[in-house]
Formats: structure tokens, sequence, C-alpha cells
């Protein structure tokens, strides 16, 4: 039987890394919901906000795993249990990739929790996030057929084009690679939809 207070039952063992599909990371945040409601007795409203492939596994974008749940913003009282829940917060050293009003088109994400409320970040906030990183798995995430297909093509102009990318978010050469692999990301999508 399940008990949210068992520490052993999500931790990894040997130090091996846990294979993370979306059914997992739903049955992690609302693990951490029941430990939440325990330990403050319901009286606690907490957020966090999801990003990179947990989220977009969780939107259906990627097919793959992922080996934990990043948060980029979480409520104080999440903190403490992020390593049972193998969540990461060292996303939030990449807060300046996203767009500055990213907060605005949150997508509220469905789950059965009572006090942990679950958000994402909008697709093309994170496709964006995504291309001012230099790994070559985020590029590889981005060209899924599901996002190639789904990602709005004017809004991600729009947030690259009228100043809503962070100004100063990334040195100015970064900023040049950064517009070089959003020029080449436009027509590899357009390519793809045969919109040439």
């Amino acid at each position: 039987m399940f008990n949210a207070m068992n520490t052993d039952f999500f931790n990894t063992s040997n130090g091996q890394n846990i294979e993370l599909y979306r059914e997992d990371i739903i049955e992690r945040l609302e693990s951490l919901d029941m430990e939440l409601c325990l330990k403050y007795d319901n009286s606690l409203r907490a957020s966090i906000i999801i990003v990179g492939g947990s989220a977009l596994i969780h939107m259906n974008m990627l097919t793959r795993y992922s080996y934990d749940i990043d948060a980029l913003a979480c409520s104080e009282e999440i903190h403490e249990f992020m390593d049972k829940y193998n969540m990461n917060s060292d996303v939030v050293a990449y807060l300046d990739c996203f767009p500055e009003d990213y907060k605005s088109r949150l997508k509220r994400i469905p789950t059965s929790c009572i006090i942990l409320q679950v958000f994402t970040p909008s697709l093309e906030d994170i496709v964006i996030s995504k291309l001012a990183s230099p790994r070559s798995k985020d590029d590889l995430d981005i060209h899924s057929p599901a996002i190639l297909n789904s990602v709005d093509l004017n809004l991600l102009e729009e947030l690259v084009n009228n100043g809503t990318v962070q100004e100063g978010f990334l040195s100015d050469r970064a900023r040049r690679n950064f517009e070089i692999d959003y020029s080449k990301y436009l027509e590899d999508v357009r390519r793809y939809r045969n919109e040439s």
C-alpha cells in the first residue's frame, strides 16, 4: 500500500535515474499534494510551474520520458520535498530564457490535487526557452512532430519580435545565436507543415 510519508517510494535506488512518463509525473505531483495536505492540514495553497521535458511530456508534445520534473517556480513549502519527488529547481537559472510576461500565458494542468495548483508556460514560451538553450536535446524536443504541428507561429513571432523576450536575456553573442536558431526553426516548422 502506498504511503505518502514513505520517503523511499519515489527515491531512486543506487543513484539510478528513474524514467518518468506522463502518468509518473502526475502521480508524483498528486503524491506531493497529499503530503502537503498532511503537513499543512489543507490550509495551504501552493503552486508549481513545471517546464522542460516534463511539461512537454504532460502536454503530449513528447513521447519520451524525463528523469525529473523541472520547476521554474514553486511555493516555498514545496522545496523540502523536491528531492523526494525527483523535482529540480536548478532551471530557475534559465528564467531569463523565458519571455518576461510568460506568466500571463500559464496553462493550468488538471490534476486531482487539493492544495497544489500545477501550471506550465505556453508551448510557445517553452519553445523560446529551448531555442535559447545550447543543448542538442532541447533542439530535438522542439522538432518533435507534435510541437511542429502545434506551435502557434504568430504568437511565437509576436513574442520574439515585439520585445516580449527579455532584452538582455542573453549575451550579445548568445542573442545572435538565438536569432539564427529562431529563423531556422521557423523555416523548419513551415517546411514540416508544407507552408513554404
